[in-house]
C-alpha cells in the first residue's frame, strides 16, 4: 500500500525540471533570480508560465490554480484573507 509520504511532491516543477524544459538562457535567468535575488524580465515569465503549463498537460493536468501565500511570518491585520490570484487556461480535449 502506497503511503503519502511515496507520493507526496512527485510532480514539482523544479529546478531540475525547469533546467530541462526551459531553454538555457531563461534557465539561466530563473537561476539568477532564485539564487542571486536578480529580476526577470517579463518575456522569460512568460516562457516559465507556458513551459510549466506545457509540463502540467503532459502529466495529466485539466485545471490550475495559482495560490499567492505571502511569507511573512505573521497572519494579516485584517480579516481579509492574503492574496490569491486564480488563473484559468483552456486545455485540450484528451480522445
Amino acid at each position: 500500500m502506497q503511503t503519502v509520504s511515496d507520493f507526496f511532491g512527485c510532480h514539482v516543477f523544479s529546478e531540475s525540471v525547469m533546467k530541462q524544459k526551459l531553454p538555457k538562457e531563461v534557465f539561466k535567468g530563473v537561476y539568477a533570480a532564485i539564487h542571486e535575488g536578480k529580476r526577470l524580465d517579463l518575456a522569460a515569465a512568460n516562457v516559465v508560465a507556458n513551459s510549466m503549463k506545457d509540463w502540467a498537460i503532459e502529466l495529466g493536468a485539466t485545471h490550475f490554480t495559482h495560490w499567492f501565500q505571502p511569507m511573512t511570518g505573521s497572519t494579516t491585520r485584517s480579516s481579509r484573507p492574503p492574496q490569491a490570484a486564480a488563473l484559468s487556461w483552456s486545455f485540450p480535449a484528451r480522445s
